[in-house]
C-alpha cells in the first residue's frame, strides 16, 4: 500500500497519514511517498514519479481551523478524479527546534535565535510568539514545516557562519532531523487543528462507498466519529456549480438541503476560473446517498446547477494525537 504525502519526513500530512493507517483502517501497513507539493501529492495517484511509484492513497490537507481552506487541494478535488473516503481533524502543534549544538553555550534562550524557517502558515499561526520571543529574527518561508525542519538540520552541519537557526515545526520532524525543541506549544491558538482527507482515484472504489475494498482498505466503523445514538457519523461532500444568470443560485441550491432537513457541516465558495464571478461551490453535509432524503436532495441540486460532482461519503477518524 503508497501513500502520498506531503514531505519530507515529519510533516503534519505524514502524521495524518499514520493516524489514518494505525487507528482506523484493516490493512497493510504504508509505504509512505513524500511529494514536494499537494499538487505531486494528489497527481502521484495518476503519475508514476523517476522510481516507478504510483500511489494508491494521497493524504491531502483541506483546510485549518485559523486560515481556513486550502485553496490548492480544493481546486484539486474538482479538477482530479479522486473521491474522498476518510477525513480527521488533526491537532496542530508547533514547536520550536534548534540543532542541539546551538542549545549548548550557557547563554543560549530563543531571542538569541537569528533565523527562522517554516511553512508560511506556520509563520502566521505563531506570529504572537514570534513577535514576543523572536522579533529580531529573519523569517524564510519553506514548503512544509519538515521542509524547515531538515533545512536547519542540513545548514546546522554545513554552515559556518555561526548562525543561530530554528524551525517552527512538529515535534516529529524535529526527532526524524535531530533537532531539539526549545518550547513546544508556541501556536497563538491552543486549538489550532487542521482538516486532512483520505484520497483515493475513482476508479478505484464504486462512487459512494465507505469501504474500499477494491484498493485494500477497509475503514473500521468502531475508530469512526458517532452520533449520539450510537451511530457512525457519516458525511458527503459535494461541489456544485450553479446555473449562471438567475437570481438567488446559490438559495436554490441549498433550499434543496432545507427542504430535506439536512444538516450542512460547511459551505465554501472557489473561483470558477472560467470569468470574473463565477464560483463553484463546496458543500459538505450530514447523511449518504442511500439516506432518502439525502437521495432527494442531491436530486434537486442537479437539476439546479450546471454540474454536480459528488467527492463521497465517509467518516470522520478520531485521531489519539493530544
Amino acid at each position: 500500500m503508497k501513500v502520498s504525502v506531503l514531505g519530507p519526513a515529519g510533516s503534519y500530512s505524514e502524521i495524518a497519514a499514520h493516524i489514518f493507517f494505525e487507528t482506523a483502517i484493516d490493512g497493510p501497513s504504508p509505504e509512505l511517498l513524500f511529494c514536494s507539493s499537494i499538487e505531486n501529492t494528489v497527481m502521484r495517484l495518476f503519475e508514476e514519479d523517476e522510481n516507478g511509484d504510483l500511489s494508491n492513497c494521497a493524504v491531502v490537507p483541506i483546510e485549518n481551523s485559523i486560515e481556513g481552506a486550502v485553496g490548492v487541494s480544493m481546486d484539486l478535488l474538482l479538477e482530479k478524479d479522486v473521491s474522498v473516503i476518510a477525513e480527521l481533524i488533526l491537532p496542530v502543534r508547533h514547536c520550536l527546534l534548534v540543532p542541539e549544538k546551538s542549545t549548548q553555550t550557557p547563554d543560549f534562550s530563543p531571542d538569541k535565535i537569528e533565523v527562522v524557517y517554516s511553512h508560511p502558515q506556520g509563520l502566521y499561526q505563531c506570529r504572537s510568539y514570534i513577535q514576543k520571543h523572536l522579533k529580531g529574527a529573519v523569517l524564510i518561508e519553506t514548503d512544509s514545516t519538515s521542509k524547515a525542519a531538515m533545512r536547519v538540520a542540513e545548514m546546522s552541519d554545513n554552515s559556518a557562519d555561526g548562525k543561530v537557526r530554528a524551525a517552527i515545526a512538529s515535534a516529529e520532524a524535529g526527532k526524524a532531523y535531530g533537532l531539539k525543541a526549545v518550547d513546544c506549544q508556541i501556536q497563538d491558538n491552543l486549538n489550532n487543528s487542521t482538516r486532512f482527507l483520505l484520497l483515493i482515484r475513482s476508479e478505484s472504489l464504486p462512487l459512494l462507498k465507505i469501504h474500499a475494498g477494491d484498493v485494500g482498505l477497509h475503514i473500521l466503523p468502531e475508530n469512526l466519529s458517532q452520533t449520539g445514538s450510537g451511530d457512525v457519523f457519516y458525511k458527503t461532500s459535494i461541489i456544485a456549480a450553479p446555473i449562471q444568470d438567475r437570481p438567488g443560485v446559490l438559495f436554490h441550491i441549498l433550499e434543496a438541503f432545507y427542504e430535506n432537513d439536512i444538516n450542512l457541516t460547511r459551505i465554501e465558495s472557489r473561483p470558477s476560473k472560467k470569468s470574473l464571478g463565477e464560483y463553484n461551490f463546496y458543500i459538505d453535509f450530514e447523511g449518504r446517498p442511500s439516506d432518502k432524503n439525502v437521495d432527494d436532495a442531491l436530486k434537486l441540486v442537479q437539476e439546479r446547477s450546471s454540474r454536480l460532482k459528488i467527492l463521497g461519503t465517509y467518516g470522520r477518524i478520531l485521531p489519539n494525537r493530544q
